[in-house]
């Protein structure tokens, strides 16, 4: 509870500048019904919604057909940007602003907010059921579903089919077989991966992808492990992950200037065919379809071994919590129900992610679509840094830009994250 505080009371002084930061949709007013009985009495009630994904204009859709449907509701959508909402968020809720419903990012994040009592307990919900076991997990903190998960990205390797027909290329099964054919496209005069190492989150994929396949591969009590000490990053298959991610750029197969590309120009890299490879998650099809006779374009898993299932490093994209503190919650309870209506969650995968809802039959972009559709969706997608303190995932990404620009080992800054770990682990045992 102290770290909580500490870390929200941290953003206080930011209150001012913040808030010309969103943009306030509010459509107009919803008797709403929870069973058979009238919420409010069908008297107007607001409920206010906060989120970063106002480029996707399904949450805008599907709430102004709620309140079309329930017509003494209005809800008031705010967003922000993606780099800021963190900070707003926290800014509401320390200052007795909450919204009522509002997107969260799973892991760390969520896991403070739960244990300093901010968000609704979802697990009795009815439609919790209806919910993939591997999206609620990411949810779940102390044995309580604490959001509503969204969609899965799964990651995995785009590739450029029509090259690798060329070169008498297959896919993969293997590390082995993976340097292979990115020697093979590098002897061409082609870079073998397109790499955006300026966008922070775009330099853990490789890597993530690694220890998905190894470390992790089918390990029940890995996180837990972790959580609990047992595991050690500078003690398992990390350092090996590492040094298999710095191999790629040492033999050359990234892009020269990976340091100073950013996550969409890497993916411009492959769709311009200046690179064979970009290993990026779904989420990256909006951009892959930018590019021309997409029909060459294909997505196959990262293996490390012939034998394995086709293990992905996944992320769960968003998910949504309801406000402990709400004034109207029997209503935004309602609202976050209506969402879980097939027609409606279908909206939200769209045709590039996985749907958390096992309800839905997902209809996957032709790009994705065998890849995904191997996939079982509750043991072959893992979420690699979950439960991590906040603490953890800097130093892995700072580590990463020194081992490339300093050569430093990564040995070093694996070590270095079992000590915050460990110093975290202290500071919780003592409150």
């Amino acid at each position: 509870m102290k770290k909580v505080l500490s870390l929200l009371l941290l953003t206080v002084f930011l209150v001012m500048t913040l808030a010309a930061c969103g943009q306030t949709v509010t459509t107009t007013t919803a008797p709403v019904t929870t069973g058979s009985t009238e919420v409010n009495n069908g008297e107007p009630v607001t409920i206010k919604y906060l989120d970063w994904t106002k480029a996707d204009q399904v949450i805008q859709t599907v709430t102004e057909a709620y309140m079309k449907e329930y017509k003494n509701v209005k809800v008031e959508i705010e967003f922000v940007p993606n780099d800021q909402f963190t900070t707003v968020l926290k800014t509401k809720v320390i200052s007795g602003d909450a919204p009522d419903v509002f997107g969260m990012l799973v892991g760390s994040d969520l896991e403070e907010y739960a244990k300093a009592g901010y968000v609704l307990d979802l697990s009795n919900e009815p439609y919790i059921k209806d919910f993939g076991n591997s999206a609620l997990d990411t949810a779940t903190v102390d044995g309580k579903i604490y959001a509503l998960p969204t969609k899965i990205n799964a990651s995995g390797v785009f590739y450029n089919k029509k090259m690798f027909e060329d070169y008498k290329l297959s896919v993969p099964q293997s590390w082995e077989e993976f340097l292979s054919v990115c020697e093979t496209i590098k002897g061409k005069g082609i870079i073998p991966i397109a790499q955006g190492h300026k966008t922070a989150w775009a330099s853990l994929i490789i890597p993530y992808e690694i220890i998905a396949q190894t470390l992790y591969y089918q390990n029940a009590t890995i996180y837990d492990d972790f959580i609990s000490g047992k595991a050690k990053f500078n003690e398992t298959g990390w350092n090996d992950a590492v040094t298999k991610y710095r191999e790629l750029w040492q033999k050359g197969y990234f892009n020269e200037d990976f340091l100073a590309t950013d996550y969409a120009q890497s993916v411009a890299l492959f769709t311009n065919r200046q690179a064979a490879m970009v290993i990026v998650p779904t989420w990256a099809l909006p951009l892959v379809n930018k590019g021309e006779n997409t029909s060459d374009f294909g997505y196959f898993a990262f293996k490390m071994k012939k034998d394995n299932r086709p293990m992905s490093f996944g992320m769960v994209a968003s998910a949504l919590c309801l406000s402990s503190s709400s004034k109207n919650l029997d209503v935004a309870k309602h609202y976050l129900t209506y969402w879980t209506k097939d027609d409606n969650w279908s909206q939200i995968s769209g045709t590039q992610a996985v749907p958390t809802k096992t309800t839905i039959k997902a209809n996957y972009d032709p790009i994705i679509k065998d890849y995904i559709e191997s996939l079982d969706l509750d043991t072959d997608i893992t979420s690699i840094d979950k439960g991590w303190p906040l603490g953890v995932q800097p130093i892995l990404l700072k580590g990463y830009s020194e081992m490339f620009a300093a050569g430093r080992e990564p040995s070093a800054f694996l070590e270095e994250m079992d000590q915050e770990w460990a110093r975290y682990r202290k500071e919780q045992a003592g409150n």
